[in-house]
């Protein structure tokens, strides 16, 4: 993670030198890299600093008492109690920076699925609930079609991650590139598809699913 955001850190000099604005940096990178790579703030912070003369790529010392994760267990806390915030969100909630979050999140084993914070290892209560949950959507699979109630706005569906934008062209923008991405039968089939995965999850005893 800190070797990629060195990467990214050198591509935003690059652009400022070139007087290219934030903006037009962080809509290049993610054309390059992915929606996700980078978020908007996180170019614009850097540009701000370049501005004011700072060209060190190293990340600032935070103003502040910093939070100590060292034993993992405020990080531990700050991830249970919200599971939905991004690298981002941790490293100024707990006032770190972002190596230092994630090196602690792999310490206590956990992983981003869908844009949550999961334990790496499922405990049992974990594997009951998913059991539970599967079982309890094939049953409504198998006596109600309603998946015909998913497919609209031509057959398009996406799941929204907890990914923060700026304005409604940065999401038209993002979006935009995520389905011209797909194949033209990715969204029916991927949500016609949806039984057989919660059938995967009880056959696994619902256990995580690696394809």
């Amino acid at each position: 993670m800190e070797c990629k955001n060195k990467h990214f850190r050198h591509i935003l000099l690059f652009y400022f030198c070139k007087g290219k604005k934030a903006a037009e940096a962080h809509k290049e990178i993610c054309e390059v890299y992915g929606v996700d790579c980078i978020t908007d703030r996180t170019c614009q912070n850097w540009f701000k600093k370049f501005r004011s003369g700072d060209f060190s790529l190293k990340d600032d010392q935070r103003s502040g008492r910093p939070t100590e994760v060292d034993d993992n267990d405020v990080l531990r806390a700050e991830v249970e109690a919200n599971p939905c915030q991004t690298i981002e969100d941790l490293s100024n909630t707990l006032n770190q920076p972002w190596s230092t979050i994630h090196e602690h999140l792999q310490e206590i084993r956990k992983v981003s699925r869908a844009g949550v914070w999961v334990p790496h290892n499922l405990s049992g209560e974990n594997k009951a609930n998913r059991s539970t949950t599967c079982n309890l959507l094939l049953q409504r699979y198998n006596t109600e079609a309603f998946f015909d109630h998913l497919i609209i706005e031509a057959e398009k569906w996406v799941l929204y991650d907890n990914k923060k934008f700026e304005n409604l062209d940065d999401i038209q923008n993002a979006l935009s590139r995520y389905f011209a991405q797909k194949p033209i039968d990715f969204y029916r089939s991927g949500i016609e598809n949806l039984h057989t995965r919660w059938q995967k999850v009880v056959d696994n005893e619902a256990d995580y699913i690696i394809d």
